[in-house]
């Protein structure tokens, strides 16, 4: 048995090993996330739990991608064992013992990747601590150096995972013949289906209307789950185009004389390509995904991360700041001042004045339509400040007549004239107000109009800012502002933002998002690597054919090369392609989605998303260049290779 297991190992090298290579960095992933999420030492510091709950959704989309890439492998891997197992079933071996066999074959894949997997990941943890403390700017911590819950939870899933490929695999054991297990693993011609208009089309229109439900998506309540239908459709309809949609575009082009008849070159691009598409098109559809994935979840942690200066320089341009009824106002000077004192805390009122309170709503054309804060159409917070008020706050002068007004508005687009109420205002932009702050910390963003008098009708609120020194450690501001924030009477129609509390939330936010989105961007990295490679091979035993057969009809083998290297370049780049248009339609969606966090910069996110976009782009094609050496070494050989893999 040892020694059949060997020469299976040693017969399929080119599976057996990169698979394996994967399945090791996907272990040391899991085990990572694992022993950091078990780890008490990272329950100690602010908002310990709001990191803990990113590692644990870290979790599930790695042992997700796990156990599919597992799935994936082992079906592939299936396919080029399946005519040694034929022979030795014919050779007199039964079911069981084939199964026999196949589960100790997959226990010593799972067993040796597992230990290395742990062994690499105990290595890295403490490294990944030490970078998920900077990113989350924490204290000191002391991770162990092994952890036996991560192993165990490791383990665990590994287990799954056995059990499942072992359950699969007997299955297919029992339902299929000694002959056809001998002849599955031969390289077959796909049939000649007939041209899939129902399925090609309906791939076309469900792409058209995630493309519009991306592009249309408004900065509301609405937006997520707008945006994860729009993602829905996506999914759907890049399999249904890669493998339909392709195929009947290019029935079409078959359909052109000019294109099709005329031209030799196009005939025979055309005619692989069908065969390719029909044969790779679902493959071709989860490369595509996988990137799309990478590049979408890239750049919504790096917006964020990098975002998370401006968005707390919105929300608290002083260290604290308390928004109360007007008959409040003494008494929060007042504590703020006493507890201060208690604690050693020199402390200053840098700003105290009157703002209406906060109206949720939308604009609809030039007016401003108020609804229920809870309202999913909602896009804007209105708030009214004096002319008197901003002149005091900004040391600006600022002449108004009674139909005039200022606007400052960072989050959305603002028309010149826009009623509100029964007011009619022609309005003048502001670039910039460093008090124009959204008090509530809403979703939908603030804008402010500066008007000669506030509505008599409107209930007005008083925002009080304070500082203190900036030398204080971090341990003693969150105490100060806890104590503030313990000893404030807040009523209805009050608020309370606290500088450090906002940031240390905002660190653990965006750290451990942006911690917990590079691992999954790197499983699916490793995943869609080996999803190439073995596209690769695939098409390497298949084109080993076609070579043969395109110099039987008269082409020369350095035309034949260069036909069959067209095509190939084609089929690969069309899924990193299908990725970077749907980050390109995503884009608009998710700047509208980020502005629900007051994230308004939207050239630095468009920075982002092309660098991301790039770095996406040079790893594909490396990992392209480097599997293409495979593909030529296969080609060149003129001996059956891994079982003439079927795709």
């Amino acid at each position: 048995m040892i020694k059949l297991l060997a020469s299976l190992w040693q017969a399929h090298r080119r599976i057996y090993w990169p698979a394996w290579l994967a399945t090791v960095v996907l272990v040391a992933l899991n085990y990572l996330l694992f022993a950091l999420a078990s780890d008490p030492s990272l329950r100690h510091f602010g908002f310990s739990s709001l990191t803990n709950a990113l590692l644990q959704i870290g979790i599930v989309f790695i042992v997700a991608i796990t156990l599919g890439f597992l799935g994936y492998a082992d079906n592939f891997l299936a396919k080029a064992q399946s005519r040694a197992f034929g022979l030795y079933r014919m050779l007199g071996m039964t079911h069981w013992q084939l199964g026999g066999l196949m589960s100790l074959d997959r226990f010593s894949f799972l067993a040796t990747a597992g230990l290395v997997g742990v062994c690499t990941g105990t290595i890295f943890t403490r490294l990944a601590g030490q970078v998920l403390l900077r990113l989350i700017d924490g204290t000191a911590i002391h991770l162990a150096f092994w952890s036996a819950r991560g192993t165990a939870a490791t383990a665990v899933v590994l287990a799954l995972g056995l059990v499942g490929l072992i359950v699969v695999n007997l299955w297919r054991l029992q339902q299929v013949s000694p002959q056809a297990l001998f002849t599955t693993g031969q390289l077959e011609k796909a049939p000649a289906a007939k041209t899939p208009w129902l399925s090609g089309s309906l791939g076309l229109l469900c792409l058209g209307l995630a493309y519009w439900q991306a592009i249309s998506v408004k900065p509301s309540m609405a937006a997520l789950v707008q945006f994860m239908g729009a993602t829905l459709l996506v999914v759907i309809g890049t399999y249904l185009v890669f493998m339909a949609g392709s195929i009947l575009i290019l029935r079409q082009l078959q359909k052109w004389p000019r294109c099709y008849y005329e031209s030799p070159r196009g005939m025979i691009a055309i005619s692989g390509l069908l065969t390719r598409m029909r044969a790779n098109g679902a493959g071709l559809a989860t490369i595509c995904l996988l990137c799309s994935a990478v590049m979408v979840l890239l750049f919504g942690s790096l917006s964020l991360y990098v975002g998370r200066s401006r968005i707390q320089r919105l929300w608290n341009p002083a260290a604290i700041q308390v928004v109360t009824p007007l008959k409040q106002r003494a008494q929060v000077h007042q504590t703020v001042v006493q507890l201060a004192d208690q604690q050693g805390v020199a402390v200053r009122r840098v700003a105290d004045y009157s703002i209406t309170v906060p109206q949720y709503g939308k604009i609809t054309g030039a007016k401003f339509s108020t609804q229920l804060g809870g309202a999913a159409s909602n896009t804007a917070t209105l708030i009214l400040i004096s002319r008197q008020t901003y002149q005091r706050l900004t040391h600006h002068p600022v002449p108004l007549a009674a139909n005039q007004a200022l606007v400052y508005s960072p989050g959305q687009a603002v028309p010149s004239r826009l009623k509100v109420g029964e007011a009619t205002y022609h309005l003048h932009r502001l670039a910039h107000f460093k008090w124009g702050i959204d008090p509530t910390h809403s979703i939908f963003p603030p804008i402010y109009l500066v008007v000669n008098q506030l509505p008599v009708q409107l209930p007005q609120l008083r925002v009080q800012a304070f500082d203190y020194q900036r030398t204080l450690p971090t341990t003693k501001k969150l105490a100060f502002e806890q104590s503030v924030m313990a000893a404030l009477p807040m009523a209805d129609n009050s608020y309370l933002s606290m500088r450090q509390t906002i940031k240390t939330f905002l660190n653990g936010l965006t750290g451990g998002t942006i911690f917990v989105g590079f691992l999954i961007s790197l499983a699916m990295l490793v995943t869609t690597a080996i999803v190439i490679y073995f596209k690769q091979l695939t098409e390497g035993m298949a084109d080993r054919h076609r070579f043969v057969t395109m110099q039987a009809v008269g082409l020369t083998p350095l035309e034949t090369a260069a036909a069959i290297r067209t095509q190939v370049l084609a089929v690969f780049l069309l899924p990193v392609g299908g990725a970077l248009l749907n980050l390109a339609v995503a884009f608009p969606g998710i700047h509208k989605i980020l502005k629900l966090f007051s994230m308004y910069d939207g050239w630095l996110e468009l920075k982002i998303a092309v660098g991301v976009a790039v770095l996406l782009l040079v790893i594909y094609l490396s990992v392209y260049a480097f599997t293409t050496r495979l593909y030529q070494r296969v080609v060149a050989s003129g001996q059956p290779t891994d079982g003439d893999v079927v795709r």
